[in-house]
């Protein structure tokens, strides 16, 4: 009997453990897909600007023109639902993902600038998780 009991004893204490687990592997899963979305995310956002003329608004998201000797942000945040899907909402209730966009070009190099995002999530909240991207966007030759 005594053997039983420190068996299940031993077993008790092994589940306790492995229930304990489950709230962190819950958070790893909740941030991994924070991650991939942002990915896929700052994926369209960067794809739209350099996919549109140099110095011509993007087509999806509206990111201004690309001019030499100027530092500028994009006149509103982008936002995006927890889904990952783009809304043309103008301001931050019933959305996840706030995309700031800036970005800088010099005369030393006319016919590049440097696109910067922000993600902020979530959008509404006080204290948001930050991310920052960037990436070098070159003229097309013509």
């Amino acid at each position: 009997m005594v053997e039983i009991a420190l068996a299940l004893a031993v077993i008790g204490v092994a589940m306790v453990s492995i229930i304990g687990l489950m709230g962190v592997a819950l958070d790893a899963t909740k941030d991994a897909n924070d991650d991939n979305r942002i990915g896929i995310i700052v994926n369209q956002v960067m794809a739209d600007r350099s996919g549109s003329p140099f110095d011509a608004n993007s087509a999806l998201f509206g990111i201004m023109g690309l001019v030499s000797n100027a530092t500028y942000s994009a006149t509103a945040p982008i936002y995006f639902l927890k889904s990952g899907t783009y809304t043309n909402a103008t301001s931050a209730a019933g959305t996840y993902y706030r995309i700031r966009v800036s970005v800088s070009t010099n005369d030393f190099a006319p016919s590049a600038a440097k696109l910067a995002l922000r993600v902020e999530y979530p959008a509404n909240a006080a204290r948001t998780n930050v991310s920052y991207f960037s990436t070098i966007i070159a003229r097309s030759k013509p």
